[in-house]
């Protein structure tokens, strides 16, 4: 009864962002992502690893269908720019030409544009061209998740690929378009005033006593769109970074520390929560630690309590205060994720409350890897807007204010 109750309250706080990302009249501009003009290129890293050719097709390198390739043919890293040089009339429809790369080896992901022809629909459709026939490859109808088959051209051949595509309206926008096509899982970012930026297709089996892997990525380094150069670092955060809502104070903690309200920063070992990462390791079911990995996780976690409220208006929830029988009895295990907002019990019995609008990773934000989520520890920091109620929080309707840390300390100070 007390989660129904919480749940009817919060109702009440949807945020704008979240009607973005769930109303079904949400549009977006194909031109927008996929600025088809010529002479716009792109510059990218490409990264090529293949410890799975002796599993055979559609693993194979050329020359070495049964052998042992040299470490330059499986272990590859090169610079690659891709440009749309000229187009091309086809049953009176335009395409765009992109070049294809200088190199015989490695070969482009299969469902990039690179070296194909390509247009775009009046439905709002990315279509390849491949055999004399069209092939609708990308979906840009709507800016809302959505997913769909199509058969793709691979090789000499084609496949079946699943396409989940998602949309990210925050500072600049992103399309994103995840496949998962037998062996493989992939996925490409289209950006917004951009174009194409990551591209990737991986592989990772783990077997009882060993593992193959398979990578073959495109890491975007710079692009020229209509004579003007934009290096991609320079724009990355923005497709990936929420705002502070400029409410409260800005806090950060990074991976092993953790936050003190009463005092406004890290205070070990008086914490009020953490960003912490633990790891599990799994064996072959016969009580011997033979064959394991160790996959790792990020939380944040408390020992006083924190629930994480999802994506609610952070500065309704502050006017309104909170239902009474809102319940900060257990820590989270959740992930931190950008937009959502956390209350957490202090130490001296106060309660905050935090908005997450940024976190930090040690690999590219973009780069979701479904194989790898696992295997790798990718938070490394949080930033967060706080406010702090040092008598606990305000019952809904009330008229208490939060206070800043600053305020706390000079309001002890004119007490002594």
């Amino acid at each position: 009864m007390r989660l129904l109750m919480l749940l009817v309250f919060l109702a009440g706080y949807t945020a704008v962002g979240d009607a973005q990302e769930t109303d079904d009249a949400v549009e977006v501009n194909p031109l927008d992502f996929v600025p088809l003009e010529v002479g716009n290129r792109w510059t990218y890293e490409h990264v090529y690893l293949n410890y799975m050719h002796r599993h055979g097709a559609p693993f194979d390198i050329p020359g070495y269908p049964s052998g042992d390739p040299p470490d330059s043919l499986t272990s590859v890293v090169k610079t690659v720019t891709i440009e749309i040089t000229h187009t091309e009339v086809i049953d009176g429809l335009e395409y765009f030409v992109f070049s294809d790369t200088e190199y015989a080896w490695p070969p482009l992901p299969y469902f990039f544009w690179g070296g194909k022809k390509v247009r775009l629909s009046d439905e709002g459709f990315l279509v390849f061209r491949w055999n004399g026939q069209d092939i609708p490859v990308y979906d840009f109808v709507t800016g809302n998740s959505h997913e769909y088959t199509h058969t793709l051209p691979r090789g000499s051949g084609t496949a079946e690929a699943y396409f989940i595509r998602s949309y990210g309206p925050y500072w600049l926008s992103r399309v994103f378009f995840r496949l998962i096509s037998n062996p493989y899982n992939a996925g490409i970012a289209f950006l917004q005033d951009y174009g194409v930026g990551i591209v990737y297709i991986e592989v990772e089996e783990l077997t009882s006593c060993g593992g193959a892997s398979f990578l073959n990525e495109l890491v975007p380094i710079s692009a020229t769109i209509s004579g003007k150069e934009i290096v991609y670092e320079q724009v990355r955060l923005s497709y990936q970074s929420f705002a502070s809502t400029g409410l409260g104070q800005v806090g950060q903690v990074r991976m092993d520390e953790g936050f003190d309200f009463s005092k406004g920063t890290h205070s070990e070992p008086s914490n009020d929560f953490e960003l912490v990462s633990y790891n599990a390791f799994f064996s072959n079911g016969s009580g011997k630690l033979a064959c394991f990995y160790f996959p790792v996780y990020e939380t944040l976690a408390s020992e006083t309590g924190m629930v994480d409220l999802g994506k609610i208006d952070f500065s309704l929830l502050i006017s309104k205060g909170i239902p009474p029988d809102l319940q900060l009895d257990f820590v989270t295990s959740n992930p931190p994720a950008e937009g959502h907002t956390y209350v957490v019990r202090s130490r001296e019995g106060g309660v905050a409350l935090l908005y997450v609008f940024d976190v930090g990773y040690n690999v590219r934000e973009e780069y979701r890897p479904i194989a790898y989520e696992s295997l790798w520890k990718y938070v490394t920091n949080i930033k967060f807007d706080w406010v702090y109620y040092p008598d606990g929080l305000p019952v809904a309707g009330t008229s208490v204010q939060p206070i800043s840390w600053g305020q706390l300390k000079n309001s002890v100070l004119r007490t002594k």
